[in-house]
């Protein structure tokens, strides 16, 4: 008797650790393609399903104007979008339902390749199998620079206007190409192309790009 209540026992706690890992897997699974889901709306230009699947906590997002120009909203008409997204789990290390996950990010753009960490978080109250309950709360989002010169005026990107208060600007959004540009008298001005999300950048004592050729003496 003792012998098969031990059995009976041991069959419980098997199917208790196979139903355990089982969840876990569920969970890994829903949270990856909430991530994917994430990424891949950057790549098509989808603002409304990236701000639907970003937390309204989730850090990154432009707050204060001394950030930058926050150019968020250019997503969907940017010049190129990033291509090739892919994300791979990194943490936490264990099973953990209370843990933010955390990915590695890779894409590429203009042939250049680019790649961040991504955070998402469960959602209070929600089924951690779903993937609808995972949202994002550490968003992509990406900084360049780059001057004007003193004879542009109106620049903007897309229909997001920039400061004029100083020759260099500073923009912030999500991975992409986008094109700065003059209006007005300025609009036949080459566009200058920014590139939020790869490593683009001249060295550190080369001059940034600029938007109307050569700065004024």
């Amino acid at each position: 008797m003792r012998w098969r209540t031990n059995a009976a026992v041991l069959a419980v706690l098997i199917a208790a650790a196979g139903c355990a890992q089982s969840d876990d897997e569920a969970v890994e699974r829903a949270v990856t393609q909430a991530a994917q889901a994430y990424v891949d709306a950057i790549a098509d230009g989808d603002l409304d399903t990236v701000e639907a699947l970003t937390s309204d906590q989730a850090i990154g997002l432009p707050s204060d104007p001394d950030d930058g120009q926050d150019i968020r909203a250019e997503l969907p008409d940017a010049d190129a979008h990033i291509e090739d997204p892919w994300v791979r789990l990194i943490g936490p290390d264990y099973p953990s339902v209370e843990e933010p996950h955390t990915f590695q990010v890779s894409w590429t753009l203009d042939g250049l390749t680019g790649g961040d960490t991504l955070e998402l978080a469960l959602e209070e109250d929600t089924d951690p199998t779903r993937q609808e309950s995972w949202r994002v709360t550490d968003a992509l989002i990406h900084h360049a620079y780059f001057n004007v010169v003193s004879t542009v005026s109106d620049e903007r990107i897309g229909s997001t206007e920039l400061s004029e208060s100083d020759e260099t600007v500073q923009v912030l959004g999500y991975p992409g190409r986008y094109l700065a540009q003059g209006m007005g008298e300025t609009r036949a001005v080459e566009p200058l192309p920014v590139l939020l999300g790869v490593e683009d950048l001249p060295p550190w004592d080369v001059t940034w790009p600029r938007l109307g050729g050569e700065l004024d003496p």
